[in-house]
């Protein structure tokens, strides 16, 4: 509701907790400027069901946006993508690793055209057939490896044969759509979406319930996207390090001016800085 959403949010809820807290979330998100949602709960308990989700929708005519729910918004990012696909005219867009050649699948976009549903269709029947294979590199082999390097050698065991081709881009994964543990590099003003992917869960939840109480604080006076932004760091300082090196936060001893809720705004800034590098990364093959 606050980032502005306005398609509908279908949310795959694997399992009976999953299912209950969906539908309370749900039933608290009536009001007309809320987003619609809706909660779906497959039968089986399997990944596989935030494809056959897609490929259903796809095949309905609907678009989808897809995000796992490790990501936090800073900003909405459908403008963005639905320019980005617009400008290019492309029918997927997919998040990246920002040192890797290749897509990452915590977040993409794909426009239903009578390409994209047979293309998906073909990558679906050959995951259902191949389940042993990665589907992240299966997408990436079979949208073309956008982000190819020469180096690069990622494969896949007997992809499809007549493969449907499709339009394909990639988003910034630097500054705009990061994944935490690789890190990031720019100004956290410009950032989009942020992914807690390949993290040990004790530290991911504890992050992202940080951040969302200080958006929850913060959002009476303004958007934790602007609070984030000019919110002191005085209190703290991330030591420079390598990409493939842990990060290392020092207090300071000094006090973040205001209330409660800066404070909370003051932590969340403080753990988006921790995963920052000081140069760009240097992109390497994927395996």
């Amino acid at each position: 509701d606050r980032l502005g959403f306005s398609w509908p949010l279908l949310v795959v809820s694997i399992g009976d907790a999953a299912f209950k807290a969906c539908r309370e979330l749900a039933r608290s998100s009536s009001s007309p400027t809320a987003p619609q949602v809706t909660c779906w709960r497959p039968n089986t308990a399997s990944q596989v069901h935030r494809f056959t989700i897609v490929h259903i929708l796809l095949h309905l005519g609907v678009d989808v946006f897809y995000f796992d729910m490790d990501t936090f918004f800073l900003h909405n990012p459908l403008p963005e993508v639905l320019a980005l696909a617009r400008k290019h005219r492309y029918e997927t867009i997919f998040a990246s690793h920002g040192d890797g050649d290749c897509i990452n699948i915590g977040v993409f976009y794909i426009r239903s055209t009578l390409r994209t549903t047979v293309w998906f269709s073909q990558f679906l029947e050959w995951y259902h057939d191949h389940q042993y294979e990665i589907d992240q590199r299966g997408l990436d082999v079979l949208l073309g490896s956008p982000l190819r390097i020469p180096e690069g050698q990622l494969g896949v065991s007997f992809p499809p044969k007549d493969l449907q081709q499709v339009r394909v881009g990639t988003l910034d994964d630097v500054n705009k759509v990061v994944i935490g543990f690789i890190g990031w590099f720019g100004h956290i003003s410009r950032m989009l979406v942020f992914h807690w992917c390949n993290l040990p869960l004790d530290q991911k939840w504890e992050e992202l319930n940080a951040v969302y109480d200080a958006a929850e604080a913060i959002e009476a006076w303004m958007p934790l996207k602007v609070a984030i932004s000019v919110v002191s760091t005085a209190d703290f300082t991330v030591e420079p390090r390598l990409p493939s090196e842990p990060f290392a936060v020092t207090a300071t001893g000094k006090a973040i001016p205001g209330n409660d809720a800066w404070s909370k705004v003051a932590r969340a800034r403080r753990i988006f800085e921790a995963y920052r590098l000081p140069e760009y990364l240097e992109r390497l093959p994927c395996w």
